[in-house]
């Protein structure tokens, strides 16, 4: 009996010092090194986890003062207890997320559905010779033209001397601003001369998988002297169906209509086919919950292949058969307003070889609050400005536009 109690306190010691331990160890500034990319963590996550370090810390010394007094049965319900209690915080936390995922679902007030159609490969693309109004009250109420090539529309002219075609997502598109209002359209404009042909390739929500079979789709149209020019943000490198959660959020949030993603496969785009199963389901509620989805990310990440390698290689096939063409391939990441402010990217873009424009933009939040839209990351007409300013001044500094081709500034 002697026996079983001293091995009962032994253990109850041992769990004491492994919960103080706990408490101590998980704290804001761990958990921000492990789980957040920035190394911040929001206020309300901060609360919690110190209100979960107490708790450990509080139980640790309870198991180290009455082990010697506490009974298997009353440890028993106190495990139960805490089970109930951490089951409850998940069910609260995926609720939360329910309630994010339900509100993000896209109602279209306008015709901006029109724009786009289904794509086994792509999953879905701009529809050729459609226009669509895409209107967000108070917000912007603007109208999409794409031409009969399915780009968005560009007044360009016959026998050009080279072409620039820009690849991204809905920066490059121009979410929220009119034809005319997108830096790709500002620099052929206000930049070049006529005899060179700009061609927005941009599409809403597309990542780097998506960019790249949407480049092989117009590869054969790359003659001597065109520019490729990729210019996604930093999140489009996680935007595949690995990483999971993007993918299926869209699906949800009802933005566009599509049935398939494409996923890379050692040189190969593949289509996957989205599942609409509890499994699927209760893991994009988890990639979603406030409290504990740097827990998931950083859990998935150990199951899947590395992405962002995948993301380098797409990069590397594209530059190497636009250059078979006679072309030259460039890559930028546009920064978004937030990346700006914190004057790095949210995503390790070391193993790209790229050039860098968050210099051109403010980092300040009040001038970088009149370059985007209220509550949305997009750049509004003041930001597509900078970003053409930015991107062309690039190509001549870096010798890969000439002079000759640049109207004369008055």
């Amino acid at each position: 009996m002697k026996d079983g109690t001293k091995i009962k306190e032994t253990i109850l010691l041992i769990a004491g010092i492994v919960f103080i331990a706990a408490g101590i160890t998980c704290n804001e500034w761990t958990l921000a090194s492990l789980f957040s990319s920035d190394g911040i963590i929001a206020l309300s996550h901060r609360i919690i986890i110190w209100i979960f370090d107490f708790v450990l810390i509080g139980i640790g010394f309870i198991l180290l003062i009455y082990r010697r007094s506490l009974k298997i049965h009353n440890l028993l319900l106190f495990v139960f207890s805490s089970f109930v209690c951490f089951t409850l915080f998940l069910a609260f936390d995926f609720f939360r997320a329910y309630l994010f995922l339900m509100n993000s679902r896209f109602i279209d007030t306008g015709s901006y559905g029109n724009i786009h159609v289904k794509d086994n490969y792509l999953g879905w693309k701009l529809k050729p010779d459609s226009s669509g109004r895409h209107l967000a009250k108070e917000i912007f109420d603007v109208t999409y033209e794409i031409d009969q090539d399915g780009f968005r529309k560009i007044n360009n002219t016959d026998g050009p001397d080279f072409k620039i075609f820009f690849f991204g997502d809905s920066f490059t598109f121009g979410h929220g601003v009119n034809n005319n209002d997108t830096f790709s359209n500002i620099i052929k404009t206000n930049f070049l001369k006529e005899k060179i042909n700009i061609y927005n390739a941009g599409v809403n929500g597309y990542g780097i998988v998506q960019m790249f079979q949407h480049f092989l789709n117009i590869e054969n149209q790359i003659k001597k002297g065109d520019l490729i020019i990729f210019t996604p943000i930093t999140a489009d490198i996680s935007r595949n169906i690995k990483d999971y959660y993007f993918p299926y959020f869209y699906a949800f949030s009802n933005f566009i209509q599509f049935e398939n993603y494409p996923y890379f496969d050692n040189g190969v785009i593949r289509p996957h086919k989205l599942e609409s199963t509890i499994y699927n389901k209760l893991k994009l509620l988890a990639f979603y919950a406030p409290y504990t989805k740097g827990f998931w990310f950083k859990l998935n990440r150990h199951f899947i292949s590395d992405t962002k390698k995948e993301s380098v290689d797409m990069i590397k096939i594209i530059q190497n058969k636009t250059e078979m063409h006679g072309g030259k391939f460039l890559l930028f990441f546009l920064p978004e307003p937030i990346e700006c402010q914190r004057g790095k990217y949210n995503e390790d873009v070391s193993g790209f070889s790229y050039f860098d424009i968050m210099s051109f933009f403010p980092s300040q939040k009040t001038e970088l609050d009149k370059i985007r839209f209220s509550g949305d990351e997009h750049w509004n007409v003041k930001g597509h400005g900078i970003a053409a300013s930015a991107i062309v001044e690039t190509l001549i500094n870096n010798n890969i536009i000439d002079n000759k081709y640049l109207k004369e500034t008055k």
